[in-house]
């Protein structure tokens, strides 16, 4: 009687532990960020469309803009949607995504390696799902200073296209980011 107590005593105390801990696996900031419950990553696609205005489809090389968003609105604000529609009414195939932050209902955006994180991954969608298209990373504010650090860091990007670029952070003039951006401009 009292072994059969000490095993029950044994896996209740077992079952009260903290789960083992597993090896720490490299995870994206963005994926890291959904893993704690955000929704997943949404890209909204505005299908180029030729001058006389009928659909060029999907399968057409046009140029594709992955077009980010600024840091007070979300995709859906209509500034960005009118650029969208305008641009791909141009000839452009136009990528919309939000940020984590915009996702989640935040009013603050995140760090920037979460932010890098999602546009690299929105770009890495694009170019799978658009292969062989030139390939446009851009903004409006913020949404361009993000394209700018990828550029700056290497992401395969046949240009850079800037709505209301921020030369630096708020309040940090010396965080220039011109310096490093490696691009023609």
């Amino acid at each position: 009687r009292t072994m059969r107590n000490s095993r029950v005593l044994c896996e209740r105390v077992a079952s009260k532990r903290a789960p083992a801990k597993r090896s720490p696996v490299k995870r994206s900031p963005a994926a890291a960020h959904r893993e704690k419950g955000h929704e997943a990553l949404r890209v909204r696609v505005f299908r180029p469309a030729d001058p006389r205005g009928s659909q060029l489809g999907a399968a057409a090389a046009a140029p594709t803009l992955v077009l980010a968003h600024g840091a007070g609105a979300g995709s859906s604000h209509p500034w960005i949607q009118r650029w969208a529609k305008a641009l791909a009414g141009r000839g452009l195939r136009v990528l919309t995504f939000d940020f984590p932050y915009i996702r989640a209902g935040k009013k603050l955006p995140d760090r920037a390696p979460v932010l890098e994180a999602t546009y690299r991954e929105v770009a890495a969608k694009a170019r799978a799902k658009f292969p062989g298209a030139r390939l446009y990373l851009g903004g409006k504010s913020m949404g361009g200073r993000i394209a700018s650090h990828l550029g700056a860091a290497g992401e395969a990007c046949d240009g850079l296209v800037f709505f209301g670029y921020p030369l630096h952070p708020p309040a940090k003039p010396e965080n220039d980011t011109w310096p490093w951006v490696k691009l023609d401009i």
